[in-house]
């Protein structure tokens, strides 16, 4: 009887720490496996707020690329309203009075196709007067010194005619718009 109870209590004792044992590992094993659950989720999460960013970050550059067209547009618009306009129409002015805002419109709408004629009309005309200074002069081939000059001469004309005749065109529709 005692040897019984004692075998009970030692039987009974190791299967409570192979019990203990066993919930020890197994709970190791459950902590480990909702550590490596956890990980997981916060790593989901992780990429779910990068792809979230990601698609905040392109409707941003849309957003942006449609304001910047909007703009461009605006300002396309502001430079066709300003080629358009006039300063003869929507006055209640005598016909006599009208007369002088009309000579105004025409000179306005013939300023910028006058000034790409005058410039188109510079550069062959100066090209045709080295020719013929070159003619005048005999000579039939030049030394590429002399044409490499002559190119500067040519070249540094457009260049301030192109350059004035844009900045005068372009310049003058921002300045009215901002007024």
């Amino acid at each position: 009887m005692i040897g019984d109870a004692i075998l009970s209590i030692v039987t009974g004792g190791a299967t409570g720490l192979l019990g203990s044992l066993f919930t020890g590992i197994f709970g190791y094993f459950e902590e480990k496996r909702k550590n490596a659950h956890e990980i997981e989720m916060r790593r989901l999460d992780m990429e779910e707020m990068d792809k979230e960013w990601q698609y905040r970050q392109r409707a941003a550059d849309r957003e942006a690329e449609t304001r910047l067209q909007e703009s461009a547009d605006d300002l396309m618009q502001a430079s066709y309203a300003n080629d358009t306009a006039t300063y003869s129409a929507g006055h209640d002015l005598p016909k006599w009075g009208v007369i002088p805002l009309l000579l105004v419109d025409m000179i306005r709408g013939l300023i910028r196709p006058a000034l790409t004629v005058i410039l188109i009309w510079m550069i062959y005309s100066t090209r045709r007067e080295v020719m013929e200074v070159l003619n005048a002069a005999g000579i039939t081939a030049i030394t590429p010194d002399s044409a490499l000059k002559i190119y500067n001469e040519v070249v540094s004309s457009i260049l301030y005619c192109g350059t004035t005749a844009l900045l005068w065109w372009f310049g003058s529709r921002q300045i009215r718009k901002s007024k």
